[in-house]
């Protein structure tokens, strides 16, 4: 247990969960001191908190606890509870962690005073602003097919499942998961997004701040798959102030096995791929298929969207 809160870490609270081994790990965890709430593993619908929540219920009860003390953050970490993820989080019982709003007003204090250091720079004669042809114009509606794809590598993905602490052994076991160069093993989400973003990051210079908005993994992707980006401008804004910054709404594609910058150039890239209420495989290769746009079928792995300030040419 840490920060008020514990982990139903013993079995998950799905239908396939263990109704013994949860209700061990309830027994063990309602009415201790200092607890704040729970954080279910593997729910994978508004039904699994209330399974949870009734159980909690029982055990507040009889501990003599005020039913409902305990806030439930699920944790997403299964292809249901991704296809179901906003499900899952207007569910009554849900709850975000502790600390989450302090933490977005600590960056939005922080991004405020990126943007006044720039400005004051700017002011003194120094060289924020880029040279017009360093810098990409975009405007609301343009698609950017993105040059750069690369995989993680083997070795990398051992390297950074380790710096990050990651146990499921799907991502880094290869003696149990490889069938051969890599396939088989599984690239955890947070590091398929990244790959995205970095995909994506060489077409978009000058960013002063970067905010995730939201992020779904569509597909796995292994180790040795390419992964490239093509990122559609949702929105733009000069700011008002500081004088001589963009905001932009940013929707990133990424995609396994392609380089758009080459295997989509004259393709027609069907605007509703990058609808954020798409949130099935299905779904995108459905739309490719309506689409003509058969090169992306099965293709793509992730859809990340970001807001992002940078300095707009002199």
């Amino acid at each position: 247990m840490g920060h008020g809160f514990h982990v139903l870490y013993r079995s998950g609270v799905n239908e396939l969960a263990l109704p013994r081994e949860l209700a061990a790990d309830l027994d063990v965890c309602v009415g201790l001191p200092g607890l704040l709430g729970v954080m279910p593993t593997m729910a994978e619908g508004p039904e699994d908190l209330d399974r949870v929540h009734e159980l909690v219920a029982e055990r507040e009860r009889a501990r003599g606890v005020p039913v409902g003390s305990l806030r439930f953050v699920p944790l997403v970490e299964t292809p249901g509870a991704v296809l179901n993820a906003r499900a899952v989080a207007r569910a009554p019982t849900a709850a975000l962690a502790e600390g989450e709003s302090a933490d977005v007003r600590a960056a939005g204090v922080f991004r405020d005073a990126l943007l006044c250091r720039a400005a004051e720079a700017q002011g003194e004669g120094r060289r924020i602003a880029p040279d017009p042809g360093f810098v990409t114009p975009l405007a609301e509606g343009d698609l950017v097919l993105h040059s750069f794809a690369r995989p993680l590598g083997v070795s990398a993905n051992l390297a950074l499942s380790t710096l990050f602490l990651v146990t499921h052994p799907i991502h880094f076991d290869h003696a149990r998961f490889d069938l051969g160069e890599g396939q088989g093993i599984v690239v955890s989400g947070g590091l398929v997004v990244a790959l995205t973003v970095a995909a994506s990051a060489r077409d978009l210079h000058e960013v002063l701040w970067e905010e995730l908005l939201s992020a779904d993994n569509i597909r796995p992707v292994a180790p040795t798959d390419t992964v490239g980006a093509l990122t559609y401008v949702v929105g733009r804004r000069e700011l008002e102030a500081p004088v001589g910054f963009e905001e932009l709404t940013l929707r990133t594609l990424g995609v396994r096995g392609v380089t758009p910058s080459e295997h989509l150039a004259g393709v027609a890239v069907p605007r509703a791929l990058l609808a954020e209420t798409i949130s099935r495989p299905s779904d995108y290769d459905r739309i490719c298929r309506e689409a003509g746009a058969t090169c992306l079928e099965g293709k793509i792995v992730t859809q990340v969207t970001r807001r992002v300030i940078r300095a707009l040419p002199r």
